[in-house]
């Protein structure tokens, strides 16, 4: 696995995380778990996936629990860029294509 994979699956996970502030984001706040929560888990998951391939030692909770906190913590920046590029890039299909991407609305109230 590289660090393109990991990439991969944060911009994964900020697709999914649109999809569902989308159809099940009543509030904003929900929007925000969605957008934020969803890239830093799979952050997180990724990070845990890719330690324990390389640890020769095997699994130990306490390296999981150090490396879940540390996946998420460094997840969250990645994550949220990866909701801002995803914006963009549908914007830009929908703009040029009039297909639309991702379509998760930044101000529904227009």
């Amino acid at each position: 696995m590289t660090e393109q994979f990991y990439f991969a699956m944060i911009c994964f996970g900020a697709a999914v995380g649109m999809f569902f502030a989308e159809y099940f984001g009543s509030t904003r706040h929900r929007e925000f778990v969605f957008l934020v929560f969803l890239p830093s888990a799979f952050s997180c998951i990724t990070t845990i996936l890719l330690l324990l391939l390389q640890s020769p030692d095997g699994f130990d909770i306490t390296k999981i629990a150090i490396w879940a906190f540390l996946g998420t913590v460094v997840g969250i920046i990645p994550a949220v860029l990866s909701v801002i590029v995803l914006s963009i890039l549908s914007l830009i299909v929908f703009r040029l294509t009039g297909l639309r991407f991702l379509k998760f609305d930044w101000n529904p109230d227009h």
